[in-house]
């Protein structure tokens, strides 16, 4: 079945015992061969079927470029790169293999076989890698869906979601209990995105009264706010509160007090101001909008870097021991310093 058509063959010394019709590798010192192990072996040559096996100190032809003669140790294709298995025996090279490292190969295929068959290989002793000639590491280059770049390199700080957006573990800040968040940018710009799912403090019925829940704290230093959005819903949990119409937005101080708006005190508001809410049934309130000034809340690194939900309202009589809160709060921000 093989063919044998070899263009420079060259006699070595058999450091351990060979068989014929195998895959060598480089000895533990000049002009000594041994059998092949593993594709990550230095590979040299195919040893020539002049004998039954070589003794250890034989001498030993090795073909070293053209058509050689190789035992396959699996399925092969002709026009395959072909590498050694455990027992010096030709098998294909697969991405799996170059997945793990480089691998090197002895030659290409000349011909179709099985385990056993004595086929050919043109033999030109050669290193494949997908990663040679690239600086970067596997990890930095991990931008897979959802997959985690997980590394201590500084630069590298990103990966890719399954709708393709970059996201950032630099300079983030800290969802609150309640609260997950999917950070997006280059750890300079940030889109900030949380899932709400939380309950307000209790709601004493019958005045009025302002309450607010901790969603996001910004990183320590100096932070701008750009711009943000809300799709929240209020769900009462006694029935008192079904029918009240809150006025609810997000600021950077916590709402409090016997109010019914939040217009009273800009910072329970000044991210996104009051909305009225059509019910605390379940009702979603949407609202993108720049901050209340209608310019970007510059924050210096000793203010306060919180983001709440505040909502103030008369409130029915016998109040709610804890409306659910639910939705979600985009927010786009810069960290400055």
């Amino acid at each position: 079945m093989g063919k044998f058509n070899p263009l420079l063959i060259l006699n070595y010394i058999a450091e351990a015992l060979i068989y014929p019709y195998r895959i060598l590798k480089a000895g533990s010192a000049d002009k000594y061969v041994a059998q092949a192990s593993a594709n990550t072996d230095g590979l040299m040559g195919i040893s020539t079927p002049s004998g039954p096996s070589y003794a250890i100190d034989e001498r030993i032809d090795v073909v070293k470029a053209g058509l050689a003669e190789v035992e396959y140790g699996g399925v092969v294709t002709r026009g395959d790169y072909l590498t050694s298995d455990a027992n010096g025996k030709a098998i294909t090279i697969t991405a799996a293999m170059l997945l793990a490292g480089a691998v090197n190969s002895i030659g290409v295929a000349e011909e179709s076989g099985v385990s056993g068959d004595i086929g050919s290989v043109n033999v030109f002793a050669c290193k494949l890698s997908r990663y040679d000639g690239v600086t970067a590491s596997a990890a930095e280059l991990n931008l897979n869906d959802g997959a985690s770049s997980a590394n201590t390199t500084a630069s590298v700080v990103a990966v890719l979601d399954a709708n393709k957006d970059l996201e950032t573990a630099a300079h983030i800040g800290m969802a609150a209990a309640g609260v997950t968040a999917a950070e997006y940018g280059n750890g300079g710009k940030h889109r900030t995105v949380l899932t709400v799912a939380t309950t307000l403090p209790v709601i004493a019925g019958g005045a009025n009264l302002a309450v607010g829940k901790l969603l996001y704290t910004l990183p320590a230093g100096a932070v701008v706010i750009n711009k943000a959005y809300m799709s929240l819903a209020i769900t009462q949990a006694n029935g008192n509160i079904n029918a009240d119409t809150p006025d609810g937005g997000l600021g950077t101080v916590i709402g409090a007090g016997v109010v019914a708006t939040l217009d009273g005190t800009p910072t329970f508001e000044n991210i996104i101001t009051g909305q009225t809410f059509a019910d605390c049934n379940g009702t979603a309130k949407v609202k993108t909008a720049n901050p209340t000034a209608g310019v970007p809340i510059i924050v210096e690194a000793a203010d306060a870097h919180t983001v709440h939900f505040n909502v103030a309202d008369g409130w029915a009589a016998n109040g709610d021991a804890g409306a659910a809160l639910a939705g979600t709060v985009v927010i786009d921000w810069e960290f400055m310093n």
